[in-house]
């Protein structure tokens, strides 16, 4: 796997051949595969993403092997077969994790960790390393290093058919098995009876008795105790103590995580918090009660600890914020699965982050620019990707994927769709999320800070919006897009709906007015195909404005359009009534809006699956070479192939052109100026 950044790499390559042979024993594989008190019929593993989201070369990826770089300081060794009274050497391991971070003291320390599962709280961790020769953490290859917060529940009593008790002493948010997060019930009768809504199974259920601290969890094929169980434990979501944490770095300079899987805490699942130079890689963040994965600057960072160059790549971040699960956190609040907040230039590129129970892939209060690059966001709770309060952005190569709602995921959260608050309305417009998201929201200026943001080469497939732009109620009179630049982007609308949706709230690209705020911003060389027969392709906030004002501060033009809905603009004050292309130029009045747009069949692979790569235009597709030359913005396509191949520019996402996926990242973004 190619990383960034790495002064380390080549000396890793050397040292490959001399950390086998440093490594003089091998954990015995035990019939049973104990740890500890438990036993499992089968040995614990982590979920892997579905086939559709993983791009070889590009994403996280559960067939690529992950080698930990060996560091030039002290190596030390963590084994589940070990003891903290051991040097931590090769022959003579430490026990926990714990104790082996305790041990770190120099820059290029290395600690390798041997497969097996650690049931630790890990301590907030506060070292320093130099510049260019990091602390680093990883497995050392003999089978998947799992930290694991959940109560130890050791023993089941059986209840009736698939139904078991135990003890848990502590109070529980939720409970997984087999990888498979468990539908909640509301008493024991509840749990024995059949489940009352289609989707939701008769086993893989639980109740939690909050009085008497009892978890009764129903599951076939024997009890939870000879199943991978993991039982969550409950902390304050908006309050959770650090020790509630995963994996907690905390104003440590110069760290590199590699390779973990991290899962069952009742806080966040990995925090890099005012760190500097953090380099995350390949690990797995699941199951866990809060965020999954966050790098964050709380307030004035201290002083060389300004958070910047945090680099976020090909991790898995998989249902997270487990607070929200069932799904029902309806009027703000929620986490995310993968969030950058604060962080100057952070480098997000290659992650997966599936069916969080919070926004997919955010960043937020950017003092400078950041990079979405090659990710994907699917099913996660609102937004995929929310970029905010920021300047100098790139977001590029990545894909967004919403389904149809399911009304299983909101199984008993308490929200009835006669509830008169609206919340029922709100549950459905969140289970179909947005795509890609801009945010102007309240800043320590009170000025909207969004700017100068190139969104380009993404694939977003049945999200409720393609784009938006969300704006705080503070901020709206500063608020507006400014130099945002939305090109060669492929969009493919919903087209089957759930039964509370409303196919016009489901907008291809939507763009706000912003009490006339915009500025510098194009809209061009996208593909925006599919919809229902009263879904806008495109659309423009409900204003109370001349209508030629709508335009100004924008560019739109050269995008195919080819929807169900043959009147497919939706513009201005008269919200609600679709303009026809025609329609639609003569409001604009010209200027530049719509004259190259194409109004046919794009002739794509196969629109109808969730891959990114079932999105690139058939030979004799309009969309080749029907674009605009705007190299400025963009010079090669989703796969790295370089634009143009032929006489012009080809619309949305793909290039009509052979050639291998680029698997080569740029160099750390120093942030996009241009203005």
């Amino acid at each position: 796997m190619i990383r960034e950044d790495d002064g380390f790499m080549k000396e890793a390559a050397m040292n490959a051949g001399n950390l086998a042979r440093q490594v003089l024993f091998a954990l015995a594989v035990q019939a049973a595969f104990m740890v500890g008190t438990e036993v499992w019929a089968v040995p614990p593993s982590s979920p892997n993403p579905p086939a559709a989201y993983v791009i070889p070369g590009r994403t996280y990826n559960p067939a690529d092997t992950l080698t930990t770089p060996v560091g030039g300081g002290t190596q030390y060794y963590v084994s589940t077969t070990g003891s903290d009274s051991n040097p931590g050497t090769a022959a003579l391991p430490f026990r926990t994790i714990q104790h082996g971070f305790d041990a770190l003291s120099n820059g290029g320390d290395t600690l390798f960790i041997h497969g097996g599962v650690y049931h630790e709280n890990v301590a907030r961790l506060n070292k320093d390393a130099p510049v260019g020769n990091p602390i680093i953490v990883g497995p050392i290859g003999d089978g998947e290093v799992i930290l694991d917060g959940s109560i130890q529940v050791t023993s089941w009593t059986n209840v009736s058919g698939d139904v078991y008790k135990s003890h848990t002493g502590s109070d529980v948010v939720a409970v997984v098995v087999d990888n498979q997060a468990l539908y909640k019930e509301l008493s024991v009768a509840a749990l024995e009876a059949a489940p009352t809504v289609a989707g939701v199974p008769a086993d893989n259920r639980f109740f939690y008795d909050s009085t008497a601290q009892d978890v009764y969890v129903r599951v076939a094929n024997g009890a939870p105790g000879t199943h991978d169980t993991g039982v969550i434990p409950y902390y304050p979501f908006d309050n959770t103590p650090g020790n509630a944490n995963g994996l907690a770095l905390w104003e440590c300079n110069n760290w590199s995580i590699y390779g973990l899987t991290i899962r069952f805490f009742g806080g966040r699942g990995l925090e890099v918090y005012n760190c500097q130079n953090a380099h995350i890689e390949g690990n797995k963040v699941v199951f866990n009660a809060h965020t999954g994965l966050t790098t964050l600057v709380d307030g004035p960072a201290p002083a060389g600890h300004d958070g910047s160059y945090a680099q976020v790549i090909r991790n898995f971040v998989y249902f997270n914020f487990m607070h929200n699960w069932p799904r029902s956190w309806v009027w703000g609040g929620w986490g995310t699965g993968l969030g950058i907040q604060s962080t100057p230039y952070a480098l997000v590129q290659g992650n997966i982050s599936f069916m969080n129970g919070g926004e997919g892939i955010i960043a937020g209060g950017l003092p400078g620019g950041s990079t979405f690059r090659n990710n994907v966001s699917a099913d996660n709770w609102n937004e995929l990707f929310y970029y905010c309060d920021g300047p100098n952005g790139l977001i590029e190569g990545n894909l967004a994927v919403a389904h149809t709602p399911n009304p299983a995921n909101w199984y008993n959260s308490g929200i009835l769709p006669t509830d008169p608050s609206g919340a029922y309305q709100k549950l459905v417009e969140l289970s179909r999320p947005s795509g890609i998201a801009l945010g102007d929201e309240t800043t320590d200026s009170g000025i909207a800070e969004l700017k100068n943001v190139i969104i380009r080469n993404n694939v977003v497939i049945n999200a409720r919006h393609g784009t938006e732009h969300n704006v705080e109620h503070s901020l709206v009179s500063t608020a507006g897009l400014k130099n945002i630049q939305f090109v060669n982007n492929t969009i493919i609308m919903p087209s089957a709906l759930f039964s509370g949706e409303d196919g016009g709230s489901m907008i291809g690209i939507y763009i706000p007015f912003d009490q006339g705020n915009n500025t510098g911003t194009y809209f061009e060389n996208n593909i925006v195909v599919g919809g229902t027969a009263n879904s806008p392709a495109m659309a423009m906030a409900d204003q109370t404005i001349p209508a030629a004002n709508l335009f100004l501060g924008l560019t739109i033009d050269h995008n195919l359009v080819f929807v169900a809905n043959p009147a497919p603009f939706d513009w201005g004050s008269n919200w609600g009534t679709y303009y026809t292309h025609d329609q639609w130029l003569a409001l604009a009045g010209g200027a530049g809006h719509g004259a190259g747009d194409v109004l046919t069949d794009p002739k794509l692979t196969n629109a109808a699956t969730d891959s990114a790569l079932d999105k690139k235009p058939l030979a004799g597709s309009p969309a080749i070479d029907a674009g605009t030359a705007i190299p400025a913005f963009v010079t090669t396509d989703f796969l790295g192939i370089a634009r143009p191949q032929g006489t012009g520019w080809d619309m949305g996402a793909f290039e009509q052109a052979g050639g291998p996926p680029d698997t080569m990242p740029p160099a750390r973004p120093k942030g996009l100026r241009f203005q």
